[in-house]
């Protein structure tokens, strides 16, 4: 993982603020050793699914509002955040075909 911004080169100033956001998440993920990365999936309330990964619902929550809250037509339905299961994995990955 990159632990300072210097080590990205040259890049837009409009990625700085959010690159540093993610950096010091990616600090706090690492320290907490004891916890286990799960996959989370959800929905859009406009329809569509996409997944990501968190150590628990909560953060996944947050985790998918932050990513998607710049996607316009797009709203993370919180309420449909739940635990990526092997056999709900291979069902969504099959609609993808």
């Amino acid at each position: 993982m990159i632990d300072s911004i210097e080590a990205l080169g040259m890049l837009p100033p409009e990625y700085f603020a959010d690159l540093l956001v993610c950096i010091d998440e990616h600090k706090k993920l690492t320290e907490a050793k004891d916890q286990v990365w799960e996959q989370y999936v959800f929905n859009f309330k406009e329809g569509g699914w996409n997944s990501i990964y968190a150590y628990d619902k909560e953060q996944a929550i947050k985790y998918a509002q932050e990513v998607w809250k710049d996607f316009k037509g797009l709203t993370v339905d919180i309420e449909s955040v739940r635990t990526l299961t092997k056999e709900e994995g291979e069902r969504l990955i099959s609609l993808l075909y």
